[in-house]
């Protein structure tokens, strides 16, 4: 169903020639509640010189905030009695003067359609603030230059409430073996756009999911703001759009793409800069298993010593390889409640008695420590891989 957002009437009013009857005097102390009463009065014309006079604005909401500019939203009541309208009231500073602009915003739709339905792309990307500039930040490709244009934004950022969201492509390169949680959000741009199947009466298809990021870091995620747009919905998102999302619980990285499964991502609410500077995580030669389940990053195929005490021990569970269960303190990424599975494969071993003496010895409580990597894909992730026991101690 498309969703049609009008605007019907604007008017600019400039501070130099009206500030001696507006109470507003900077950006900074200005709160929505202000700006509403100050716009009671004012006359909007419309396109064929039609004037209309607000009467009242209330439920003002703040949609984004700067050093230089503040864009507040209220339900408008006007002399003309159009319903199912709102104030949009923009307050800028531009060198040093204070430029006001109101603009009316009717969506018309649909009476069948519920208010979640009603929203449009442009509302989604209004909860995102300084997105437009950070995307230009992320563009230079000189780093310090980079930095220095994120630091611009967050001196411009006056909100207390300002969060720094990490790009999926930074949390992917900085080794995260999971993203997201509810105080997690993490920002991404769309490449790809999943949609249901064409209903065979309307034809109609809406979206299901996108995947953000890049070859560098990317995630499969349902977005649950994203339902409502059809395929061919103008207003819908598109290939290239960013957002910042948030998911209830984390997610995890699975065949190298982080992927929400079944739960689904929302559009986070609230003005942030984004980080897209990878840090590499320290890889340690040496570890234990309690050690590696907190740092929670991924070792790619690094060989390392990995430590831990034997929960269980057995030849016979797979023919080809020995398999053990260390026990771990805290669970991991992919689902193993207390502990971690490790393989030593039978063509290391079968022609040695010496080892299969060594495995047959090995008991629940020992302490062992082996040299291998973690398999990163495949139905094996997460599971270590043993080149050599180094050291036993029953």
């Amino acid at each position: 169903m498309k969703k049609l957002l009008i605007l019907l009437f604007s008017l600019l009013i400039s501070f130099n020639s009206y500030g001696g009857w507006f109470g507003l005097t900077s950006i900074e102390d200005t709160t929505c509640t202000d700006f509403q009463e100050e716009a009671k009065g004012a006359k909007l014309k419309n396109q064929f010189g039609g004037e209309f006079k607000v009467l009242k604005v209330s439920n003002s909401r703040e949609i984004s905030r700067t050093k230089d500019k503040l864009v507040c939203i209220g339900d408008l009541k006007l002399d003309n009695g159009v319903s199912n309208s709102k104030l949009r009231m923009e307050l800028t500073n531009e060198d040093g003067e204070l430029w006001y602009q109101y603009k009316q915003e009717i969506n018309s739709t649909y009476d069948n359609q519920t208010e979640s339905s009603k929203k449009t792309v442009e509302d989604i990307i209004s909860t995102s603030v300084n997105l437009q500039d950070t995307i230009s930040c992320q563009e230079i490709i000189d780093k310090d230059k980079r930095l220095s244009c994120y630091d611009s934004l967050s001196d411009g950022l006056i909100s207390s409430n300002v969060k720094i969201i990490p790009s999926i492509t930074k949390l992917a390169s900085d080794g995260n073996n999971k993203i997201g949680g509810a105080q997690n959000p993490f920002y991404g741009c769309i490449t790809k756009i999943d949609y249901t199947t064409p209903d065979k009466f309307t034809g109609n298809s809406n979206i299901t999911g996108v995947i953000i990021g890049d070859k560098n870091g990317s995630a499969d995620i349902l977005v649950k703001d994203f339902e409502i747009f059809e395929k061919k919905d103008e207003k819908g998102p598109k290939i290239g759009d960013c957002f910042a999302f948030v998911t209830p619980y984390s997610v995890h990285r699975t065949y190298n793409m982080f992927r929400s499964w079944s739960q689904k991502a929302e559009i986070y609410k609230g003005e942030y800069l984004v980080d897209d500077e990878t840090v590499k995580p320290i890889l340690k030669d040496k570890i234990t298993i309690d050690e590696y389940c907190k740092q929670d990053v991924d070792y790619g195929s690094k060989i390392i010593q990995l430590s831990g005490i034997v929960k269980e021990a057995d030849g016979k569970i797979n023919k080809n390889s020995f398999y053990f269960q260390l026990f771990s303190e805290c669970n991991f990424t992919w689902g193993n409640i207390g502990y971690i599975g490790a393989e030593y494969d039978l063509d290391l071993w079968r022609d040695s008695n010496e080892i299969k003496n060594k495995l047959l010895s090995i008991q629940t409580g020992d302490a062992i420590t082996f040299k291998g990597y973690f398999k990163t894909t495949g139905v094996s992730q997460g599971t270590f891989e043993i080149l050599q026991i180094i050291e036993i101690n029953n």
